[in-house]
């Protein structure tokens, strides 16, 4: 057999080889897409539902903002500390997420929003409830109330080692019922339309 080939023999053999669509480089089949997770078509990422919690979870996880890198020193213990938070459950929120975050900025607007607004509806407005304010009321309430529900799913920074932050949500949900909880149940519930729907009912009654 002759180790030199010349240059016909060269092109047909790289014709054979080398030159279909359906071959690879090295002259074996293509490996054809498998179908996707959960019966997705072949080719196809992860399905939308999946992309959209990963999206939601990556949100409850520690950012290298500030605060975290205050806490943790480096990136690689940030690294370490997600691992951690992914570790301890797919909906605890880390205290240092972006989530958070904007989530206490979203609340101290509606408290700053409810000290201005309450006063002036009691004192100008009197009785007259307007579609508006009820539906005000209505949705501060309801924010309210999500906020002791994300409570009970925020870690816990220590106060004499800020850097292990408490991810057991049996912890969290112990140590919140001890210190906030009740006062921000009472603060939550819509004490005024609860009243109002009493009297409502001894009327028609």
């Amino acid at each position: 057999m002759q180790l030199v080939f010349n240059a016909r023999e060269y092109r047909e053999f790289a014709t054979v080889h080398f030159g279909g669509d359906d071959v690879s480089l090295y002259g074996t089949p293509k490996e054809e897409p498998g179908p996707g997770p959960m019966g997705a078509p072949p080719g196809e990422g992860p399905s939308k539902p999946s992309f959209l919690k990963n999206q939601l979870q990556a949100l409850f996880q520690p950012t290298d903002n500030k605060l975290a890198m205050k806490l943790f020193g480096s990136k690689k213990a940030l690294m370490k500390e997600r691992i951690r938070q992914k570790a301890a459950g797919h909906w605890v929120i880390h205290p240092c997420s972006s989530f958070r975050f904007y989530w206490d900025l979203c609340m101290l607007l509606l408290l700053v929003a409810n000290l201005i607004i309450l006063p002036v509806a009691i004192s100008f407005f009197n009785d007259d409830l307007s579609t508006r304010w009820i539906a005000f009321n209505c949705l501060s309430d309801t924010i309210f109330l999500i906020d002791i529900v994300v409570n009970f799913r925020t870690g816990i920074m220590q106060q004499d080692n800020a850097e292990q932050v408490i991810l057991d949500p049996k912890i969290i949900a112990k140590n919140y019922l001890k210190t906030w909880f009740f006062l921000d149940l009472i603060s939550s519930i819509p004490l005024d339309y609860i009243f109002l729907i009493f009297n409502q009912v001894k009327i028609l009654t």
